[in-house]
């Protein structure tokens, strides 16, 4: 049986731990993440990578510098039908691509989602579904668009008022021209969906 620890200290200082999933709230990945890289484990981390431009810096740089490797869990790209569509974009098959659009919402009874406030998050419907949709247009316009260049958002929270974004839509141009847009919510269900345009046709 493997030991139970009820610290991160512990846990971290086990010369039997070869790596860690770090499942936690958003805002603590940053710390622990760097906390695992410096104890020489290996770290398969949740999305998001960290909640700001300090706390991904900090990660890359410890792990870089302690020689780990870092794996961030964006599972869609695993999904058969996903796999199946990047492959036919990589082949060609719709030609040069100039749109893609997802989609990617669940309802919520109440705002009592961790999420939903500021303590351990940065963002609700954003932080479960949007950073995946984001990493998705990245995976089938990269690398023949380039990256992003430009992004423009639009965000609600006037249902329960809180400082999170209950749904979101947002939109990006790619160095090469292409766009993309995602919008996620948790005040209603809706099919999810993923479309791609291309200049010889397109898939939905």
């Amino acid at each position: 049986s493997s030991p139970a620890h009820t610290t991160l200290e512990s846990l971290l200082e086990d010369p039997d731990l070869d790596a860690v999933i770090i499942a936690t709230p958003d805002k603590l990945h940053a710390e622990q993440a760097v906390a695992a890289a410096k104890s020489g484990k290996h770290v398969l981390l949740e999305k998001p990578l960290a909640t700001d431009a300090d706390g991904i810096a900090q990660i890359l740089k410890s792990c870089a510098q302690s020689k780990i490797t870092l794996g961030l869990c964006y599972r869609l790209r695993w999904h058969a039908g996903h796999r199946a569509i990047v492959n036919a974009v990589r082949a060609g098959r719709f030609g040069e691509i100039h749109h893609v659009r997802a989609l990617w919402t669940g309802k919520n009874a109440d705002a009592s989602n961790w999420r939903a406030s500021s303590e351990v998050g940065r963002w609700w419907s954003l932080g479960a579904m949007g950073t995946h949709l984001v990493d998705l247009c990245r995976w089938i316009l990269l690398p023949a668009q380039g990256e992003m260049a430009q992004i423009k958002s639009v965000v609600a929270r006037e249902k329960w008022k809180g400082p999170h974004d209950e749904t979101a839509v947002a939109a990006f141009k790619f160095a090469g021209g292409a766009t993309a847009e995602i919008c996620t919510s948790v005040l209603f269900d809706a099919p999810s969906r993923l479309e791609i345009y291309g200049s010889k046709g397109w898939a939905i």
